[in-house]
């Protein structure tokens, strides 16, 4: 996992609200001790390494996050997270020798962009490489489209950008 802390940053979390603060702490000691996702995340897209390493890193906090408030949620049987650049093409790739490969949703006015795969005794998440926009930056995430910019956290805390922008 890359490193998430730097001079500047650590600098600005002490400017965290003391809600903010208590989150942050707790996220950054389940990612160092206790990940919520322990699979591996692989990109197979036209993206580079360091956008690649940033949206596996805002994954990695959103699971911890997750877990966080809803402790009932396991990602324990996640084999793989997979974004790929030709979706159904991914399924396929996880659904491995399964004869029953799930059949992404082309309906009108909509359509899939993430599905879990069982394949033995897990699961694999495939996503479309588009999914990969909403987890690439802090800039990104203040997005008015992103979820974080429209969720508050447990207890008041300000929101989840706040907190990813010093990741």
């Amino acid at each position: 996992m890359p490193d998430v802390t730097d001079e500047a940053e650590s600098n600005d979390v002490a400017a965290l609200s003391p809600e903010d603060r208590k989150l942050y702490d707790q996220i950054m000691d389940g990612l160092q001790h206790a990940p919520a996702i322990t699979c591996t995340i692989t990109f197979n897209w036209s993206g580079n390494e360091d956008l690649a390493n940033k949206a596996a890193l805002n994954l990695r906090v959103y699971a911890q996050l997750m877990q966080l408030v809803r402790p009932s949620v396991d990602l324990s049987k996640l084999k793989s997270v997979v974004f790929h650049h030709d979706y159904e093409q991914g399924i396929r790739d996880a659904a491995g020798a399964n004869p029953n490969v799930p059949t992404p949703t082309k309906e009108a006015g909509g359509f899939s962009v993430g599905m879990m795969v069982r394949e033995g005794d897990g699961v694999h998440l495939v996503m479309h490489d588009h999914g990969r926009l909403a987890l690439q930056t802090p800039q990104q995430l203040r997005a008015p489209w992103s979820p974080a910019t429209r969720w508050s956290g447990p207890r008041g805390a300000q929101s989840t950008t706040s907190l990813l922008a010093h990741l």
